[in-house]
């Protein structure tokens, strides 16, 4: 592997989409550090030097920035339970808002352009059609609201030329990569997949928030994009800005959309299973349907979730639950 001399912080990055980066981006040549307060993140996960701190320490990260004289930040460090913040949306500010206007603080002081922020579609709120760059955002939760203000401040510094800022919106990441020792392991599980593989294993019911959406199954639909596609366009943003483009806005997710009992179904015919669920009522703030217009990212960089399909997102996933239960 050829070093292309760049250093980048990856804040965020022992994390589940922050390793995966950390993993393709020091494949591809770059000199990665990465900076976690290891909450939800893995430290067996990553093979780069770590630092450990939070981004709502400014003397930690200021530290962290000492470190190298790094060309660039790749910014994932978040709380992420949509349902946690609305219980405390003053943790999600503080980690989530303020926390990133530390980074852009420290981004200024030490002399760092180059940001790829990660941000989540819960920015753009409820929508019935399909979510473009320019979709109008009306976040419904905290968590949600606390990213678009973490955006809004950020795109500040940019529109200033102060920083030259890409910002990711996720969509539903998914999948795993198991050879490289990458996949989901939160505790308590917060994300669909798997929570339901996991009641598979442990022959516990599955819970369905609602089955009253305007969808045609009554169930909420979501875009899923499987991890190493997320990482993938990481890389490509980050060789664009070392060319010297300015950043943009992109939604990255798969481009279509399944709904809670599609995924359900899918996970269960996998592993060879029978229906075991139960319906409770659906959650506050929880949107019907958020599936993504991918058209930007694909025509500016010929980005494609080449690994996103459904059934390949959950094959990796109960390939790694076998992993990490062995």
């Amino acid at each position: 592997m050829e070093l292309i001399n760049k250093n980048i912080l990856v804040i965020g990055g022992a994390g589940f989409i922050g390793s995966a980066c950390v993993r393709l981006l020091s494949s591809e040549g770059y000199n990665c550090v990465v900076f976690d307060n290891l909450e939800s993140g893995r430290e067996d996960a990553i093979d780069s030097p770590l630092i450990i701190g939070d981004i709502r320490n400014r003397q930690q990260l200021n530290a962290a920035f000492k470190t190298e004289r790094f060309d660039a930040v790749v910014h994932l460090a978040a709380k992420i339970m949509p349902t946690e913040s609305l219980k405390k949306p003053k943790l999600y500010h503080e980690v989530n808002t303020q926390g990133s206007i530390n980074v852009g603080q420290e981004m200024l002081e030490n002399g760092v352009r180059e940001l790829i922020f990660s941000s989540t579609a819960a920015v753009y709120g409820e929508h019935p059609d399909s979510l473009t760059e320019e979709t109008a955002c009306r976040p419904t939760t905290p968590y949600g609201l606390s990213k678009k203000r973490a955006e809004n401040h950020l795109l500040n510094l940019h529109d200033r030329g102060s920083i030259n800022l890409s910002i990711l919106r996720f969509f539903n990441a998914a999948g795993a990569m198991p050879e490289s020792n990458i996949g989901e392991t939160y505790a308590p599980e917060i994300h669909l997949i798997p929570k339901i593989i996991r009641s598979v294993k442990t022959n516990t019911p599955f819970s369905i928030y609602g089955n009253k959406h305007p969808t045609h199954d009554g169930t909420c639909i979501r875009d899923y994009v499987h991890v190493l596609d997320i990482a993938k366009a990481h890389c490509l943003l980050m060789k664009s800005h070392f060319k010297g483009n300015t950043g943009d806005i992109f939604n990255v997710g798969s481009g279509s959309g399944h709904s809670v009992m599609q995924v359900y179904n899918e996970v269960i015919q996998q592993m060879e299973s029978e229906d075991n669920f139960i319906i409770e009522p659906q959650r506050d703030g929880d949107p019907s349907i958020l599936v993504t217009d991918i058209s930007k990212l694909k025509e500016t960089h010929n980005w494609y979730p080449l690994n996103s399909n459904i059934q390949n997102i959950v094959k990796d996933a109960i390939k790694w639950s076998e992993r990490i239960t062995s």
